[in-house]
């Protein structure tokens, strides 16, 4: 098989990458949790999952934008209607298990 300066296991590890890089520089336990997150991340999805600021359910929740920066900064409820709009725009296509989208007109 194919294998670069770090060799890890697939079936039971995880390969973390350097965050300056962005090349492998080691090998992590998926039982023990798997590579760990930057500063100011967490870890979603539990044993071999990602990272990142926030962790939303995807079954109940939408990951909330924000507008200037584009990166998420909060979880909204689909059952109550997910993430707010931008003003002039609203909810369209909205359906059990799925917020819709936001836009001018539907």
């Amino acid at each position: 098989g194919y294998c670069s300066p770090v060799c890890c296991d697939d079936d039971i590890e995880e390969t973390c990458y350097s965050t300056y890089t962005g090349r492998a520089e080691s090998c992590a336990l998926i039982s023990e949790g798997g590579c760990a997150c930057p500063d100011g991340e967490m870890k979603c999805d539990s044993l071999g999952g990602y990272c990142a600021k926030i962790c939303c359910n995807h079954f109940t929740e939408e990951t909330c934008f924000s507008p200037i920066t584009g990166e998420a900064e909060s979880c909204a409820i689909i059952a109550d209607g997910g993430c707010p709009c931008p003003d002039g725009e609203k909810k369209c296509g909205a359906t059990d298990g799925h917020a819709g989208h936001c836009a001018k007109v539907c």
